[in-house]
């Protein structure tokens, strides 16, 4: 009886040992190029983090990435390129805002 409970717990802790391994390779994975390519277009902004609107931008613009690239790690790919479409469409918000800014805001 003793042999089989050293035994199972000799299993149960490979076995963690293994996932504990798989995570952190999982982990340290090579960032997905669909993410490489909006880091790519968030990088070279200008962000004034003392305006609000591009604090919150540049806030929102690092969580999408963030989600994107834990939903690539577990093979989510469909919420991965949700993600990174959201991230995309607030940094062209942002590029266009700076390309035409308004003089004032209207009601």
């Amino acid at each position: 009886m003793v042999k089989f409970i050293q035994a199972g717990a000799i299993a149960l802790a490979l076995t963690s040992g293994l996932l504990m391994a798989s995570q952190s390779i999982e982990s340290t994975a090579p960032v997905h190029s669909p993410i490489q390519d909006v880091v790519a277009k968030y990088q070279p902004l200008d962000y004034d983090l003392t305006n609000r609107d591009h604090f919150l931008r540049a806030q929102r613009i690092e969580h999408y990435l963030e989600k994107a690239k834990a939903h690539h790690n577990t093979k989510w790919y469909r919420q991965r390129d949700e993600a990174l479409r959201l991230a995309l469409s607030i940094i062209q918000h942002h590029q266009n805002s700076i390309d035409n800014p308004r003089s004032g805001k209207s009601l």
